[in-house]
């Protein structure tokens, strides 16, 4: 799942070595370049015009409710969405404590808390995670990227 896809580079980067992937994207002007992108690989590619988030209502959903009637066991979570990814995380909270083999690449940049509040919801959930090195210099704070998280069962497959 690549949510805040934009140009999408994170999803072409493994599209050769993935069954499906879904791209989340409500921004307009990436929209047909992410098609013209994706093009070779449209039997394995979803465009979700969606905000993800911790409610279902309009043009939001959840990362539960989308993932309901889908696979649920060996996902990859990509998320930059504005620093909606706290929300989106509790909105993924079945599917976290329930799916097997689910590793996350979140943002924590984009609020000054995120970092803390990120690392904290993983420890809540038994998930293992760390932090990329290095900071992002947002002035006048340096802030830490990304957090990665990981279940248990990821170690033990």
């Amino acid at each position: 799942m690549d949510i805040g896809a934009a140009e999408g580079i994170f999803a072409l980067d493994v599209i050769d070595y993935v069954k499906k992937v879904y791209l989340f994207e409500c921004d307009e002007q990436w929209i047909k370049p992410l098609k013209k992108t994706f093009q070779p690989w449209m039997d394995k590619v979803v465009f979700v015009r969606k905000f993800v988030t911790d409610k279902n209502i309009g043009d939001s959903i959840t990362i539960d409710e989308f993932l309901k009637d889908k696979e649920q066991n060996n996902l990859f979570i990509k998320m930059d969405i504005e620093g909606e990814e706290l929300n989106a995380l509790h909105g993924a909270r079945k599917i976290l404590n329930n799916g097997k083999n689910i590793a996350l690449a979140v943002c924590t940049y984009h609020k000054e808390n995120d970092a803390k509040d990120v690392s904290e919801f993983f420890q809540s959930i038994g998930y293992n995670y760390e932090f990329t090195k290095g900071f992002l210099f947002l002035s006048p704070f340096l802030r830490k990227g990304v957090c990665r998280g990981w279940s248990q069962s990821t170690l033990n497959e």
